[in-house]
């Protein structure tokens, strides 16, 4: 399956394939997620992630973030463009503004595509993958602040809850797994999430994770508070508690 979110609204877009790659955490918890942009991505990389699937995993869920910024990755993704369409994993193809004859290419292979364009081209971006460090890291006070600089920019905050959920999951297999490989993921989100582990422990990393997911039916059922007046809270109580 792809999803092709791409124009010259970078900030609308990367909102876009943020809260989309939340939005497909939430959904399929049991999933490993990866991201490469264009000094990352190869054939190899490719081809790995087309058919490769986590020993722990059911599926991938990989975004391909702004490899087309760099030219020759364009003969790499028509090369293997028809591989991922089949594939039972799921990609985002996140880009900039595309040429036609590209485009032309691309929408008869994807599944679902979303465009976003502005009379002049915006970079200036929130990356909310930032929270998900903070938290790996401790920094509850630091992560409050970011969270509500996230809420002033109007970043979804389904977006920021998945993220968050998708780092103490990762934290959790980094205190049970002794190995990359072992937990599913790639070996930087796995040494980013081993050094988390050691902050936060398997007990209290699961607890974490329960809260989150605790919240986030909260604030889906009848007479519910929003889930961003129940995620503030949350990350409020985890400074308390440390």
């Amino acid at each position: 399956m792809i999803y092709l979110i791409y124009g010259n609204d970078i900030v609308s877009a990367r909102r876009k394939a943020s809260s989309l790659v939340a939005s497909l955490i939430a959904k399929k918890p049991d999933a490993s997620f990866f991201s490469f942009d264009e000094k990352e991505i190869s054939a190899d990389i490719i081809k790995e992630y087309v058919g490769g699937q986590g020993l722990f995993e059911n599926k991938y869920i990989v975004l391909f973030d702004g490899i087309l910024e760099k030219k020759e990755n364009k003969d790499i993704l028509l090369e293997y463009l028809d591989d991922i369409s089949k594939s039972d994993n799921i990609f985002i193809i996140r880009e900039g503004k595309i040429d036609d004859e590209l485009l032309a290419v691309l929408e008869k292979k994807v599944n679902k595509a979303q465009k976003y364009d502005k009379g002049e081209e915006i970079k200036e971006f929130f990356n909310v993958f930032n929270l998900a460090d903070l938290l790996a890291e401790g920094r509850i006070d630091a992560l409050w602040a970011e969270y509500t600089k996230a809420l002033a920019l109007e970043i979804p905050v389904e977006s920021i809850h998945g993220t968050l959920f998708w780092q103490m999951k990762n934290i959790i297999l980094a205190s049970v797994c002794k190995t990359s490989n072992e937990a599913g993921l790639k070996e930087f989100p796995f040494s980013k999430a081993l050094r988390g582990a050691k902050i936060w422990g398997e007990k209290r990393a699961r607890k974490t994770a329960k809260g989150l997911v605790t919240i986030y039916h909260e604030a889906r059922g009848e007479g519910g508070s929003g889930l961003e007046i129940l995620l503030e809270e949350f990350i409020l109580n985890l400074k308390r508690t440390q």
